[in-house]
């Protein structure tokens, strides 16, 4: 499995290092994410870690990070069956994560868009 969507993160470009602000939230939010979720299912709350994962999943989709959309999406599904699941998964892929948006994704936006080159 990819961690990056590299379409998703070509479609993106345009936008620059406008993304920049962006993708230091996401950043930021990775861990309390984990954090709630990890709660939600030691209290049997799998309302509560639907809906985080759901978001988890949603804006990891929207920046391209794959890796943690598709683990985000099982856990909501087994959330949706009030099932445990282990957060293992999801902690390595936040890990890639992170690796991957300092050493590849934020350098990708930190370079002045071309929005008129050829391809």
């Amino acid at each position: 499995m990819d961690d990056l969507d590299q379409a998703m993160l070509q479609s993106l470009e345009p936008f620059g290092d406008s993304l920049l602000p962006v993708f230091d939230a996401f950043e930021g939010s990775l861990e309390s994410n984990f954090r709630l979720l990890q709660s939600a299912l030691e209290r049997r709350d799998f309302e509560s870690g639907g809906q985080v994962s759901h978001r988890l999943k949603g804006a990891a989709s929207s920046l391209g990070f794959s890796g943690i959309a598709n683990e985000a999406a099982v856990i909501g599904r087994a959330c949706a069956q009030s099932a445990i699941v282990d957060l293992e998964p999801l902690r390595r892929r936040m890990d890639v994560a992170v690796e991957l948006l300092r050493q590849e994704v934020r350098p990708r936006f930190e370079q002045p868009q071309d929005l008129f080159r050829r391809k």
